[in-house]
């Protein structure tokens, strides 16, 4: 890991652990991953800008959101005194292409399930504010070509949807697409990145498949 910091302009801190059925673990651990990029950098004497990624959970008062706090604060701390730059990106519920199911967030699971030819079940129907994982690439993209420090920046949801109404389009893909061949109409942006993140559950199985010509 030494060498890899030492090697680096900027580093994206993407590393975490989200679940885990020990929750001193969970804590653990994701401070630990903080104070070994510290330590690392420290031992080559190379202080990158650092770009963190910490979650919409910190104000929830569990350990996952507990830990990513503390990891921010710390780095927050560590990079002001080596007079380099950090920004720590408080992200909110994130879908997008090949997330892990059970893990990620409750589309890539509901996706999942519904590719398996399984009926997901909804735990808590309320309103989720959500973040396409490309519309959070650009904004990392953008912090690592113009660099500044901001300690804590929350990312906007671009989209926010009840959990039922997410289920409901997608129950619409698997009848329109997967049963009958057709292309569903995406009248918004986010129907149109729910399709592309719903298709990519359906690899490798369901391709290639021949569209249906309608006249």
């Amino acid at each position: 890991m030494c060498e890899f910091v030492g090697q680096c302009d900027t580093i994206v801190h993407l590393a975490g652990v989200n679940r885990h059925e020990d929750e001193k673990y969970l804590f653990d651990r994701n401070i630990h991953l903080a104070k070994i990029l510290c330590e690392a950098a420290e031992k080559v004497n190379c202080y990158p800008d650092i770009v963190f990624s910490s979650s919409t959970q910190e104000s929830l008062n569990n350990n996952y959101g507990n830990a990513k706090r503390e990891a921010r604060l710390l780095l927050t701390d560590w990079c002001q005194r080596k007079g380099t730059n950090f920004t720590g990106l408080i992200i909110p519920n994130v879908y997008g292409p090949f997330g892990k199911p059970f893990y990620n967030s409750f589309i890539a699971t509901f996706c999942h399930l519904l590719a398996e030819g399984k009926q997901p079940q909804i735990q808590v129907d309320r309103s989720v504010g959500l973040i396409y994982v490309f519309e959070v690439i650009s904004k990392i993209y953008n912090f690592i070509v113009a660099p500044k420090s901001n300690p804590e920046h929350n990312l906007e949801v671009t989209a926010e949807h009840k959990v039922s109404e997410v289920l409901e389009k997608l129950n619409s893909f698997v009848e329109l697409y997967v049963k009958e061949a057709r292309i569903p109409e995406l009248n918004s942006y986010f129907d149109l990145t729910l399709f592309n993140t719903f298709r990519t559950y359906l690899l490798p199985d369901f391709y290639p498949f021949n569209l249906v010509k309608r006249g």
